[in-house]
């Protein structure tokens, strides 16, 4: 089985000027746990996850050691949090792993382990076609068992 046939093809992406907090509401609206960061010709740049917010909203390493009440206070995270309509996707998008659209599923699926990732996305000429989550893997899967 080939990526082009468990990938979802209805993907919905963001530009590296979008801001967090309109992610969050993507993010939350679609019950996704990711969305690629394109250009305007659907160039992949690369990808946003949940994650990568949850990180933004935590302290740094020095925050943590000057306050280490910070843990028992959700008063300077949900201040982070007031934060992310200012904070654009270009500050906090990841590297995307990325697989051409004729990748084995098994191909696909022992990079997502070996690169402990969540998602590929699946692109034709460096142009995004679809995204494949570790749930479409395990479809397929049952599909053909």
């Amino acid at each position: 089985m080939l990526a082009k046939e468990i990938m979802t093809t209805n993907v919905l992406t963001v530009t590296p000027d979008t801001t967090l907090n309109e992610v969050i509401n993507l993010l939350s609206e679609n019950k996704i746990n990711a969305l690629p960061v394109v250009d305007q010709n659907m160039k992949i740049l690369g990808i946003i996850t949940i994650n990568d917010i949850i990180r933004r909203c935590l302290p740094s390493y020095l925050d943590i050691l000057e306050d280490c009440f910070f843990l028992l206070d959700s008063g300077k995270f949900n201040s982070q949090a007031k934060n992310l309509k200012k904070i654009k996707v270009s500050e906090v998008m990841q590297k995307a792993y990325c697989i051409e659209e004729e990748t084995e599923m098994v191909q696909a699926a022992a990079i997502m382990i070996k690169k402990n990732t969540r998602h590929l996305l699946v692109q034709k000429e460096g142009r995004l076609r679809g995204i494949i989550s570790k749930i479409d893997i395990i479809r397929a899967i049952a599909k053909n068992a």
